[in-house]
């Protein structure tokens, strides 16, 4: 997805979101959201920014955006890693422990 150009309907729909549950989870005004939708209006460079933000990880984003504890927040990251750490060991062959939590 380029900066240049962002499909708002396209990431919508890939979220399965209505326009208005859209509009609430990530607090884009509901006519913006028609307006750049319908090509009325281009969202701005920092639009376009949030909305490739979004589009890469919207789980994490509606967390932040909902004012999710840090500690929620912690936890996300700390399996992520876990997760790219284990598929890793697996692609490398290594031996994983099986008391590694």
């Amino acid at each position: 997805m380029s900066l240049d150009r962002v499909d708002v309907a396209e990431i919508r729909r890939r979220l399965m979101l209505s326009q208005g549950a859209f509009a609430r989870r990530y607090g884009v005004p509901l006519p913006t959201l028609r307006n750049w939708e319908r090509g009325k209006r281009r969202p701005d460079a920092t639009a376009r920014a949030y909305l490739t933000v979004i589009a890469r990880d919207a789980g994490r984003v509606a967390l932040v955006y909902a004012g999710a504890p840090a500690a929620a927040l912690t936890r996300l990251a700390i399996r992520e890693l876990r997760l790219a750490l284990d598929t890793a060991d697996r692609e490398a062959g290594a031996f994983i422990s099986p008391d590694r939590p």
